[in-house]
């Protein structure tokens, strides 16, 4: 089962993923963590992933009109 956790305003806090061993998603604006340690962070223009000790950034790349890549 999938459980979702919102507050008053429609904004999501936390996903729980339950298969016998549950596996918790919580948002906290920007920064999602995954069974209690961060996974990454958002920003402007994408996203911070955390592997180990580093840190991988990813870049959304946008045209003039702000689309992404080959979405129409």
């Amino acid at each position: 089962m999938i459980y979702y956790q919102y507050d008053a305003r429609g904004v999501k806090h936390r996903k729980v993923v339950d298969d016998g061993s549950p596996d918790t998603t919580d948002y906290a604006g920007p920064f999602h963590y995954t069974n209690g340690g961060l996974t990454f962070l958002q920003h402007a223009e994408g996203r911070a992933l955390k592997s180990g000790n580093h840190w991988t950034y990813e870049y959304n790349l946008t045209d003039h009109l702000g689309k992404c890549g080959n979405r129409g």
